[in-house]
């Protein structure tokens, strides 16, 4: 082992929350041991199965000019 990790380090690393990381941790995801009431992350990899929310596309709506405003309602 050669570094260890808390939640908030491996949170940050991962871009991922702090919350998420625990989930991982309890699934066995993630290496780590619970300490009492705190996690320690032993190992970083791992493989996201899906893009960051970051990466949605945003849904465009469709701009228009006066012009062409003023001609659809003459």
């Amino acid at each position: 082992m050669d570094n260890i990790y808390s939640t908030k380090e491996a949170a940050d690393k991962l871009k991922l929350s702090e919350a998420h990381i625990r989930r991982l941790l309890e699934g066995g995801q993630i290496a780590g041991k619970k300490l009492g009431r705190d996690w320690v992350v032993f190992s970083l990899e791992y493989k996201r199965k899906r893009k960051a929310k970051g990466y949605r596309k945003l849904a465009t709506k469709r701009s228009y000019t006066v012009k062409q405003i003023k001609q659809n309602h003459s």
